[in-house]
């Protein structure tokens, strides 16, 4: 009765990872493109296509402030040059002094992991732990989780282990009765 309440625990549980949903999309996207939901939901798939981020206008940033004209400062001329009369010639005007516009900030949006400029994985230190539920003379069926501390993501799941050849406590056993019927 055990096994057949661990057999369709196990079922379950793999049934259900199997139809969890995913997101499908509808083109392939560039680098540095976002994707978009297109509100199309097939069951627990979700489909959506890829943007260009400029082409999203709530993502923009704001237009900086337009900058002040410049000031215009001219030398003053020079004196007329009489005969054998040595003068110092006029300044030259300097350019005209203005302030630039301020530059629009930054839009704001949540950065994906692997993004244009997305950060990127790191590399994966795990912590886990496996329950062994059941263990018969060829397969062993366990379930686990695994934390991935470096980058904050959660692994859980069950897994089947099929046995192709005796393991070494089948060949003890198999050489203790030996031993012992001898």
């Amino acid at each position: 009765m055990k096994l057949v309440i661990v057999l369709v625990i196990g079922f379950v549980l793999m049934t259900s990872l199997a139809f969890a949903g995913g997101v499908t999309d509808t083109n392939n996207g560039d680098l540095g493109n976002i994707f978009l939901s297109t509100g199309e939901n097939h069951g627990a798939n979700s489909i959506g296509t890829w943007k260009d981020i400029s082409a999203i206008p709530e993502l923009k940033g704001e237009q900086g402030e337009q900058g002040l004209p410049g000031i215009s400062i001219t030398g003053k001329d020079g004196y007329t040059p009489i005969k054998d009369v040595d003068y110092f010639d006029g300044k030259d005007g300097t350019d005209g002094v203005g302030l630039d516009g301020k530059n629009g900030k930054d839009g704001i949006g949540k950065q994906g992991l692997r993004g244009y400029t997305g950060k990127g994985l790191k590399d994966q230190y795990k912590v886990g732990i496996e329950f062994r539920i059941l263990d018969t003379k060829h397969t062993s069926w366990a379930t686990y989780y695994n934390r991935d501390v470096n980058n904050k993501n959660n692994e859980f799941g069950m897994k089947c282990i099929i046995k192709l050849g005796k393991s070494y406590e089948e060949k003890l056993i198999e050489q203790l009765l030996k031993n012992k019927n001898d």
